[in-house]
């Protein structure tokens, strides 16, 4: 779990993250992954910048790391 909690703490330019990716995020104040997974997905797509692509990589980098269920699909 420490390994688990610590991805989700880290900042995001230091993930392997797209260029698209980062801009979304910085643009609506996330600084980590914790403060993305925050948001159910249904909350999520209506942030600028967000859209299914980035959803994927999202989900990627979650699912990655063991982390997939984390994400309130709602």
């Amino acid at each position: 779990m420490q390994n688990e909690n610590s991805i989700l703490q880290k900042d995001l330019e230091l993930l392997e993250l797209s260029i698209e990716f980062l801009l979304m995020a910085w643009s609506n104040g996330f600084k980590n992954l914790k403060d993305i997974t925050g948001y159910p997905v249904s909350e999520l797509m209506k942030k600028p910048g967000m859209n299914y692509r980035m959803l994927a990589e999202l989900g990627e980098i979650l699912n990655n790391n063991n982390l997939l269920d984390i994400i309130d699909e709602d």
